[in-house]
Formats: C-alpha cells, sequence, structure tokens
C-alpha cells in the first residue's frame, strides 16, 4: 500500500510539474504578439513584473479598456495601454474581445467608411468602442451605451493595427 501511495504521489507531483510547465518556463500560448485584447474587470492591477509578488504599478478600472500584448510569460501578459503605460497582467483579467478607445479628441461617428457619409455622433477622446470590423482606413465599431454602431477613420482608435483586417 505504501509503494501504491508512492508512485501515486510521484504522478501527482509529475502531473502538476506538466500542468505548470507553461507558466514555470515562460511558455508562448502561439498567438500572434503584438496583439490586441482587452480588460475583462472593473478592478485590474497592472504589475511591475510576471507575478503577483511584483509591486502594483497601475490599477485600472474601465472593464473593456483596450490593450496591445507585448510578450507572454506563462499566464502573465506584458501589455502597453493607450497611454504608454508598460507592465504585467493576469490572464484571468483580460479577455480577447477587440475594443477600441477614442484617442486625440472627437472623432465623428459615420453611417459608411467615407468621409461624406451621414454622421452618427461624435465621440469624446477616451470613450470605449467594441470592435465589429475594419477594412483600409475605416473600423466599423459600436458604442454601447446607448447602442450605436458607425464607422470610425482608424487613425483616431487605439486598439487596432495601421493595416489589420478585422472581419
Amino acid at each position: 500500500m505504501r509503494q501504491l501511495l508512492g508512485h501515486f504521489l510521484v504522478f501527482l507531483m509529475i502531473l502538476g510539474v506538466f500542468g505548470t510547465a507553461n507558466a514555470q518556463d515562460g511558455g508562448k500560448t502561439g498567438q500572434p504578439v503584438p496583439r490586441y485584447i482587452s480588460v475583462d474587470t472593473d478592478k485590474a492591477y497592472m504589475r511591475t513584473g510576471p507575478g503577483r509578488q511584483y509591486p502594483i504599478i497601475w490599477v485600472y478600472k474601465r472593464r473593456n479598456l483596450p490593450v496591445k500584448v507585448i510578450d507572454e510569460y506563462g499566464p502573465w501578459r506584458q501589455l502597453s495601454d493607450h497611454e504608454g503605460v508598460i507592465g504585467w497582467m493576469h490572464v484571468s483579467l483580460l479577455d480577447g474581445r477587440r475594443t477600441a478607445i477614442i484617442v486625440d479628441g472627437t472623432e465623428t461617428m459615420r453611417s459608411e467608411n467615407s468621409i461624406t457619409a451621414s454622421i452618427i455622433a461624435n465621440l469624446e477622446e477616451g470613450v470605449i468602442v467594441l470592435v465589429d470590423a475594419c477594412e483600409d482606413s475605416w473600423c466599423k465599431v459600436t458604442h454601447k451605451d446607448p447602442s450605436i454602431t458607425g464607422w470610425i477613420p482608424r487613425g483616431a482608435l487605439f486598439g487596432v493595427f495601421p493595416d489589420e483586417v478585422i472581419e
């Protein structure tokens, strides 16, 4: 019985090592880096390094805030935000949902991807939108409150790459 218990404990140790190897060796997810994702909670801590033992450098209090993944270490992502703050956040605080934030002043949302299309709304700097699609120099976005959908020039958004196609 003691030998069987010993084998079982060894099995559990091996299982534990394999189950956490990705977190211990800095394993990558295979997803592209850099890439954009979003904050998935109303309170998220950004740290100086990839672990809870590292000091908190920033507390984010905006769900859906877009962030750029610039590195990965196990369950930790090194991120850059729209203001250039760089730090580490645990994946449990993040979501793959594509969002963007209006940067550099007020931006006009239009009914079509054209500067001559009718105006739907004017969105102020700092407004977060869901990214539905991007083509050429325009992105189709949805503002959740109130729910409106329209097109905004790509250059007015942090959360999408300059030539990225989102369908």
